[in-house]
């Protein structure tokens, strides 16, 4: 599955990223900011992480070793946590109805062709 990055703005004006697939679903996407610029800072840092190593959380278990894709299911629902080095969060996996659709996108981002300098039209 192939993906791509794009910008798009909330009716109130404040700016997210959003990882599509190449069936046009929305993968991932991030919380929202006030500007382009700090848009673009998370886009940045994303670049950074995107290819960080998996981790199941369980029980209230959680990864402490820099940035990681933390996995959760409910309900035998799943999705993910894309954490940076510092555990922020900087994208969240839409909710998936099995753990290989789960993985399959997580796999897809982490071979996204990113490059932080890219301009990014917005949506």
């Amino acid at each position: 599955m192939e993906c791509v990055l794009e910008v798009a703005r909330t009716k109130e004006g404040d700016y997210y990223f959003k990882v599509v697939g190449e069936d046009k679903q929305v993968l991932a996407q991030s919380g929202e900011f006030e500007t382009l610029i700090t848009c673009k800072r998370a886009i940045h840092a994303l670049c950074q992480c995107v290819k960080a190593p998996v981790f199941e959380a369980e029980e209230g278990a959680f990864w402490s070793g820099g940035a990681v894709y933390e996995i959760y299911e409910t309900e035998g629902r799943y999705t993910f946590l894309l954490k940076g080095d510092y555990g922020e969060v900087l994208a969240y996996g839409k909710i998936f109805g099995n753990m290989r659709t789960c993985r399959s996108a997580i796999t897809a981002m982490v071979h996204m062709d990113l490059d932080h300098e890219t301009e990014f039209e917005v949506f």
